[in-house]
């Protein structure tokens, strides 16, 4: 009997080892696309200029061009280039890393959880609403899916607190995120642009939107809550059990807690930076290296209130960007899956092939057709702008010649473009929120999954509404 469960126990173990680490997958999907730039077709479309100053596409302009396909020496090429054009993003992991341990090491972190924990009491689980709300808050106004990266470190530490684990971290996070960018109220890099291309007022039909993203919200938090409260009563049941067990052995709790007053001013200190770095985004047109800036300073002015020493502070840091290299390396692959298709000249025949799918259908599913194709070239160019200058003028066009509204058009981009955002591994935000949180991508996978399902069924559902009422510019 005992020698049977000790087999089982090896078995079980094998299969662990057998998930494939997340380089594996990104490399694989590297080389998936290299192949598809022998096998699709090249081609493209005609570029003008847009109402930003960038180039977005003429609609029936596609021509067929000679074939470019990327060989094998290319696509170790397009590694180096990866990390080059995602620069911005992991440079600013790095930074935000090595601050986080610097302010983890004065214990202000830890204190500060720990007074919440206890003035909250029982009702500690209403932190988990709370946090989502804010953070779906500056996301549905702003959009920035990177800032969840930011969120990652904190929830993390507030989770463990509450004696949860670090997928309901990461969950807290990217649906939060994820769900508010999906139908996001204002977001300049979607919404504002895709309407300024479709010829609609500025942020016109934000009610219709409004209600849309209460509804995901809702379900996305209901849907953290449960898995939350699950693992709390009993710990074994979570997704990630030795995953956490050994990121708690690796979390190194700060010292005794002494001096209370530099806590307090490193929290305000905090908030100040959060604060600011709302505002740069919202007013100043901020993005990751200004956030980079701002948390470094955050990093110095932490550990020089909390008494550290120069060499201290910078021990700290190079040990917190350190534990975070990986989670910036990832986003330089995931970019590397762009330029290899990109390189191939596929993009546009992939898209060429896809409003050629909407236009078959019949033109009561065509708004759900707009959906799904916009959901599978998110694989493709997984940046939300990237996505908008390249097919929205195509499918504003196609909308027209089948009685889809504009308005339409442009959630259902969104939702495409949104929801699997937080499921494809070419998007860096996601897949360095789960290096960082050492969760394996295919667990990550199995927990979102069913939240998923349920977003697509009701963003199908609110489409077809929106269609149904015939949803214009108000």
């Amino acid at each position: 009997m005992t020698q049977n469960v000790i087999s089982e126990k090896k078995a079980k173990s094998k299969l662990k080892l057998s998930m494939p680490n997340v380089f594996v997958i990104l490399f694989a999907m590297m080389f998936m696309a290299m192949i598809a730039t022998w096998v699709v077709p090249s081609g493209s479309y005609d570029r003008v200029e847009g109402p930003d100053g960038r180039m977005v596409v003429v609609p029936d302009s596609y021509t067929v061009s000679d074939s470019t396909p990327v060989g094998i020496f290319d696509v170790f090429i397009a590694v180096p280039q990866g990390l080059t054009e995602a620069a911005m993003i992991a440079w600013a992991i790095l930074i935000i890393g090595g601050t986080w341990q610097v302010l983890h090491a004065t214990g202000a972190i830890s204190a500060g959880i720990e007074n919440m924990v206890t003035k909250l009491g029982k009702r500690e689980v209403i932190i988990i609403p709370i946090m989502m709300l804010i953070f779906a808050s500056i996301a549905a106004f702003i959009g920035a899916m990177e800032l969840a990266i930011v969120y990652i470190p904190i929830m993390i530490a507030m989770c463990l607190a509450l004696r949860l684990d670090v997928l309901t971290a990461v969950g807290i996070s990217l649906v939060s995120v994820g769900g508010a960018f999906a139908a996001s109220l204002t977001n300049p890099f979607t919404v504002g642009l895709a309407q300024q291309i479709a010829g609609l007022p500025l942020y016109s039909g934000i009610g219709y939107r409004l209600i849309v993203l209460t509804v995901f919200l809702g379900v996305g938090i209901l849907y953290v809550l449960l898995y939350a409260r699950r693992v709390k009563k009993d710990p074994r049941k979570s997704l990630v059990y030795e995953e956490n067990l050994n990121f708690i052995k690796t979390y190194k709790e700060s010292e005794v807690l002494e001096h209370r007053k530099e806590h307090k001013y490193i929290g305000a200190l905090l908030i100040v930076a959060f604060a600011l770095i709302v505002y740069g985004v919202l007013k100043l047109g901020w993005f990751m290296f200004e956030i980079g800036a701002v948390f470094l300073i955050v990093g110095i002015v932490s550990g020089l209130l909390s008494k550290m020493s120069l060499d201290t502070i910078t021990d700290h840091f190079i040990e917190g960007a350190k534990s975070v290299l990986l989670a910036a390396l990832v986003v330089g692959l995931a970019r590397s899956i762009v330029i290899i298709i990109e390189n191939g000249g596929i993009i546009d025949t992939i898209v060429m092939a896809l409003v050629a799918m909407i236009d078959g259908l019949p033109h009561a599913i065509s708004v759900i057709g707009i959906f799904i194709s916009q959901s599978i070239f998110n694989l493709i160019v997984p940046s939300g702008s990237g996505q908008v200058m390249i097919t929205m003028p195509i499918l504003s066009s196609v909308a027209e010649m089948v009685g889809i509204t504009k308005q339409s058009t442009i959630l259902a981009t969104q939702l495409g473009d949104g929801i699997t955002n937080i499921l494809f591994p070419v998007s860096g935000v996601l897949m360095a929120s789960l290096v960082y949180a050492k969760v394996p991508y295919f667990t990550w996978v199995k927990f979102i999954m069913p939240l998923l399902i349920i977003w697509t069924v009701l963003g199908c559902i609110f489409l077809v509404i929106a269609q149904a009422i015939q949803w214009g510019p108000f």
